[in-house]
């Protein structure tokens, strides 16, 4: 597990991941909710620096445990080939009247943002950008 997390505003953070060899749940990374209290997602975008030398899937959720392969942010992205400078949109809201907001959305105290890959993702650099507020 290779992760760096910087807080880039009160309500703001970057999660700098590196790939792994294993395929488990939150293997890549799996980081825990640093404000110690129910958050709202608003916002995540996952930015590929450099991809993956082995042909994977990424996925990126919220998981009650460290282990859990979430992908309610990002499903099952491909992330070798030419990924490396795009960016993805994770969790979006809908711009529709009274639109229910789908999962991921709470972030609990106690609980993870995995990265889990579905086979090797060495070689993967990438940062996953949230903006949350507290409930």
């Amino acid at each position: 597990m290779a992760y760096t997390v910087r807080t880039t505003g009160k309500h703001c953070m970057a999660i700098d991941v590196t790939g792994v060899l294993a395929a488990t749940g939150g293997a890549i990374a799996a980081v825990p909710n640093p404000w110690g209290e129910t958050v709202l997602i608003l916002q995540s975008t996952w930015y590929v620096t450099t991809a993956s030398t082995g042909a994977a899937n990424l996925n990126i959720g919220i998981g009650a445990t460290a282990t859990t392969d979430s992908a309610d942010i990002i499903s099952a992205l491909a992330v070798n080939g030419a990924v490396a400078g795009l960016a993805y949109n994770g969790h979006v809201v809908e711009v529709t009247a009274q639109t229910t907001i789908a999962a991921p959305a709470h972030w609990h105290a106690g609980d993870f943002i995995t990265f889990t890959g579905d086979g090797s993702t060495v070689g993967l650099v990438g940062t996953l950008y949230i903006q949350v507020v507290p409930v």
